[in-house]
């Protein structure tokens, strides 16, 4: 099994995790590395600036 690290959680970070995972399936073992404890999406972050 290949193993892939992912430095960075944003937006490339992730696609490139998931693109990895879903095609190479059980083949690879991939961990994202990121200073955030959870990715927040680019089109929500307006809701939770404004608490909504």
């Amino acid at each position: 099994m290949a193993k892939v690290v992912v430095i960075g959680g944003g937006i490339a970070g992730l696609t490139a995790a998931t693109t990895l995972a879903s095609r190479l399936g059980d083949k690879v073992e991939v961990t994202v590395l990121t200073k955030e404890p959870y990715y927040v999406s680019g089109p929500t972050r307006p809701l939770i600036l404004t608490d909504e």
